[in-house]
């Protein structure tokens, strides 16, 4: 009687078990997919925050300090933010010195990660 009560409890902890893992795996994929929008929304907002900074930037100075990481990239003289698999194109801005890092110095329109 006791092995029957060990298999039946044993059969019923696999069923859970392979429904929890089909659950898990189908919101890993959501999981992913939602990721994916806010490392796009990370490089929109930097972009932007680049480009305000490129009104008027003969002669200007300025630190932004992101409460995230973004990679600066320079492709063809065009400054490029990426944050993950997300990619902004950041006009009027030269790229001095590409890397990663949260602070990035702007001096006379030229962007560097610091």
């Amino acid at each position: 009687m006791r092995g029957q009560i060990s298999l039946e409890t044993l059969i019923v902890l696999t069923a859970f078990a392979g429904v929890f893992l089909m659950l898990l795996d189908n919101y890993n994929e959501l999981f992913d997919v939602i990721m994916g929008g806010m490392d796009q929304k990370k490089a929109n907002y930097a972009a932007s925050l680049l480009q305000d900074a490129s009104d008027n930037c003969e002669g200007m100075s300025a630190t932004i300090s992101l409460p995230f990481s973004v990679e600066i990239d320079c492709e063809g003289g065009k400054t490029v933010v990426r944050v993950g698999d997300a990619t902004e194109y950041v006009n009027g801005l030269k790229c001095g010195r590409q890397g990663k890092g949260q602070r990035i110095s702007i001096e006379n329109c030229t962007v560097k990660v610091i």
